[in-house]
């Protein structure tokens, strides 16, 4: 029902036809390009990543999880499903359907009428030509074509922030985990001095409470005699 919503709203106003589909894709992220016709069967299990470009009346059938990478181009009328049949003509009979996740990486650029079949995995960096079927995974920086498609050339990773970002992504990892470490020790150290300070001022006040103990002892005798002394005076007086 939302698809067809989509479909009739207004395409000029962008903003609105985005913000549709931000509401009922599992994700979206940011900049993204859509053209007209959009269809999917559910959108909950669509998760697509930033600087997403497509073209018209693009379909997915997002039966199982549909995951699509940052900067990833997409031709017009391509179709991506996660829906397959048995060959079993008694369990067709029955409509059963099975479904199967679909993965496509980060700078993936799907050509016009691709279709992109169930279960499918294709890598970073990947061209597959218009028209193309894609039945099997594909690997980093392919080039594929045919029906069922196969690896033709392939492509020269030049986007050095890939690297970049990964070797930030495992620093900032490892800069996490001695942060932690080195958080821990500093707490341990804290609790460390804590209980020294506890315990030097619980041994202070023993040893001042042995004092005022001691002070009291020897007061007490000579309280005594004053107050035998005032006695005795108060007596003879009488």
């Amino acid at each position: 029902m939302w698809t067809s919503e989509y479909r009739q709203g207004n395409e000029l106003d962008i903003p609105a036809q985005l913000l549709r589909l931000k509401m009922h894709l599992g994700a979206l992220g940011v900049e993204p390009v859509v053209g007209r016709g959009f269809t999917c069967e559910n959108g909950k299990n669509i998760f697509i990543g930033h600087h997403w470009t497509c073209g018209n009346d693009l379909t997915i059938l997002d039966a199982a999880k549909v995951t699509i990478g940052d900067y990833c181009m997409i031709g017009p009328k391509v179709l991506i499903t996660t829906i397959d049949h048995p060959e079993s003509p008694r369990q067709r009979r029955s409509r059963t359907t099975i479904a199967k996740p679909v993965t496509i990486g980060d700078d993936v650029w799907l050509g016009a009428g691709v279709m992109v079949l169930p279960g499918v995995k294709i890598g970073n960096n990947v061209i597959v030509k218009p028209g193309a079927v894609v039945d099997k995974d594909v690997a980093d920086n392919s080039v594929v074509a045919g029906n069922p498609a196969r690896k033709i050339g392939e492509v020269v990773d030049d986007v050095a922030t890939r690297k970049e970002e990964e070797a930030a992504k495992e620093k900032a990892a490892k800069m996490a985990k001695v942060e932690t470490a080195a958080e821990l020790a500093e707490r341990m150290i804290r609790q460390h001095q804590q209980q020294e300070d506890a315990a030097r001022a619980k041994a202070e006040a023993e040893k001042q409470a042995k004092a005022a103990a001691k002070i009291q002892a020897k007061e007490k005798p000579a309280a005594k005699g004053r107050a035998k002394a005032v006695k005795g005076k108060k007596r003879v007086k009488a």
